[in-house]
C-alpha cells in the first residue's frame, strides 16, 4: 500500500508542483542605490591604487521567465550609474588627473535565479552582464569629453544577486535584493597594464507583475 501510494505521489502531485510556476514570465521594475569603485591589479599604473566608493543610483526594467516554481532566468534593462571617489587616471593624451568619475552606462544582465525554502520567495542569481558606457564625468573640471573618451565604450563581467519576494496579491509582488556586479575588463584605455575593473553593490526596491 505504501509503494503505490508512492508511486502516486510521483506520478502526480510531484508533476504538479513543479509545473505550478513553469512557463510563467513577470515583468516589473526596481529602483536601488549603488556603492561602486574600480579595483586596480597588475603591474601598471592606469589608475595606480584601488579607488574609495561613490554612491551612485540605477533604474532597471526586469523581465524573468519561470522553468519551475524553483529555477527561472532574469534578464534587465539598467541605467546603470557607475564611477568611484579620489581614483587618479591618465587620459588619452598622457595627462594625469586626481579625481572622482562618474561612469554611466546602459547595461543587460542575464542569471539564473534558484528559489530555494519552502515557499520559494528566497532567491540567489548568478549570471553574466555587458555594458555600454553613454558617458564620463570627472568631479575636477575635467570635460565630459576628455573623462569619455579616456574610456573603453564596452564593460562585461559577472552578476550575482540576493533577495526576497513578497506576494501583495494574486499577481504583484514587492522585490527586494542585493545586486553586485564586477567587471572583467579594464574599462580604461590607457590603463598602461593595469587591469582596472568597475565593481559595484546595489541595493534594490521593485515590483514584479506575473503575466500568467
Amino acid at each position: 500500500m505504501n509503494k503505490l501510494l508512492s508511486i502516486l505521489f510521483v506520478l502526480f502531485i510531484v508533476p504538479n508542483v513543479v509545473s505550478q510556476n513553469s512557463g510563467s514570465t513577470e515583468i516589473g521594475g526596481n529602483l536601488g542605490v549603488s556603492f561602486t569603485k574600480q579595483i586596480a591589479s597588475g603591474s601598471g599604473g592606469g589608475i595606480g591604487t584601488n579607488s574609495n566608493t561613490r554612491v551612485r543610483f540605477n533604474l532597471a526594467a526586469i523581465a524573468e521567465f519561470y522553468f519551475s516554481d524553483a529555477f527561472s532566468i532574469k534578464t534587465k534593462l539598467i541605467y546603470d550609474q557607475k564611477g568611484w571617489n579620489n581614483g587618479r587616471i591618465t587620459d588619452t593624451n598622457n595627462n594625469v588627473h586626481n579625481t572622482g568619475i562618474e561612469l554611466d552606462y546602459i547595461t543587460l544582465p542575464i542569471q539564473a535565479n534558484w528559489y530555494f525554502e519552502g515557499t520559494r520567495n528566497w532567491f540567489i542569481g548568478l549570471g553574466f552582464y555587458g555594458g555600454y558606457l553613454l558617458q564620463g564625468k570627472g568631479d575636477n573640471a575635467i570635460t565630459v569629453t576628455e573623462i569619455t573618451d579616456s574610456f573603453h565604450k564596452g564593460d562585461f563581467g559577472y552578476a550575482v544577486s540576493f533577495g526576497r519576494k513578497w506576494w501583495l496579491n494574486d499577481r504583484l509582488r514587492l522585490l527586494v535584493e542585493l545586486d553586485g556586479q564586477g567587471g572583467f575588463n579594464s574599462v580604461v584605455k590607457n590603463d598602461l597594464g593595469a587591469l582596472i575593473n568597475n565593481n559595484r553593490l546595489s541595493v534594490n526596491i521593485g515590483l514584479m507583475y506575473r503575466l500568467q
